[in-house]
């Protein structure tokens, strides 16, 4: 049996798509089915695309951007709390 070794772009997408879920997984407050629901449905931020099917089209950019947005806006706004 022969082990499959991924080369550097595969580690590479699977890294940063690891990130995005960890990312996503936290503004959820680790609510994985709000997580799961908000990778599969269509997402006006995100040009009315599923963020999972944009991932999957190339443009996890585009995701990791809005999710970096979110999670600054979130931080300010608990910053503005106290």
């Amino acid at each position: 049996m022969s082990t499959k070794i991924p080369n550097k772009n595969e580690v590479s997408i699977s890294a940063d798509f690891i990130e995005m879920l960890v990312r996503i997984d936290r503004i959820f407050s680790g609510d994985h089915k709000r997580t799961r629901m908000w990778l599969i449905t269509p997402n006006l931020n995100v040009g009315g695309f599923a963020p999972l099917k944009l991932y999957a089209m190339g443009r996890g950019n585009k995701v990791m951007e809005f999710i970096k947005d979110a999670e600054t806006k979130a931080t300010a706004q608990v910053a503005a709390a106290k």
